[in-house]
């Protein structure tokens, strides 16, 4: 009988728009919203297999990963402090075919012959003042560039290339490596290289 009652009492509480939990340890994390800017506080670009001057057809990928610190003026609901870590990986692919996107002369410059193609995507875990946040899924698209000076390479995804769910979503995100590789940045080795200072993400 009490059994009873206390299923009828929970219908009533329902019909009438109280929420009734059953796990009280549980928190819903915050959604963010608005922008934010980034540095990188330490990251990484791993590129499999590697970019040479004349390889086997084959596509190329880089595993990005980075831990970043944020600004806050600008992010709903108002927090004090961001943070983020990001992985994921980016394909390319030369197009049409033959596909040597691991050529460097395909890989290099403000519009390489080779382009991001579908399933490349990052995602980021946030950390806020308020605990956890809804992480964002940054996925790109189209093009990028790679741009060689005498002491780095600046790989450049570009905002106008990217699409943003979850946290942030409706926005751009740029993700900017500046990665220590000489001139002529050939070849390009496959493992870990640490981003250099001024590496960002925008979001």
């Amino acid at each position: 009988m009490k059994r009873r009652l206390a299923i009828i009492a929970l219908f009533a509480l329902a019909q009438v728009g109280v929420v009734v939990s059953f796990n009280e340890g549980a928190s819903a994390s915050v959604l963010l919203s608005g922008s934010t800017s980034c540095h990188l506080v330490n990251g990484t670009v791993d590129f499999v297999p590697g970019v040479t001057a004349s390889p086997p057809n084959g596509m190329e990928e880089t595993t990005v990963y980075g831990v970043v610190t944020c600004n806050t003026p600008n992010v709903l609901p108002a927090v004090t402090t961001l943070t983020g870590v990001f992985k994921g990986i980016i394909k390319y692919q030369k197009i049409p075919a033959p596909d040597r996107a691991q050529k460097c002369s395909h890989f290099k410059g403000a519009s390489p012959v080779d382009q991001i193609v579908g399933g490349s995507q990052y995602v980021v875990n946030w950390n806020t003042n308020l605990g956890a946040a809804v992480h964002s899924v940054v996925t790109y698209l189209g093009t990028y560039s790679a741009i060689g000076t005498a002491t780095t390479l600046n790989l450049n995804f570009s905002p106008a290339t990217a699409t943003v769910s979850g946290s942030f979503a409706g926005t751009i995100a740029n993700l900017d490596y500046i990665l220590p590789i000489h001139a002529p940045q050939c070849p390009i080795p496959t493992g870990a290289i640490n981003a250099s200072p001024g590496s960002f993400l925008n979001m």
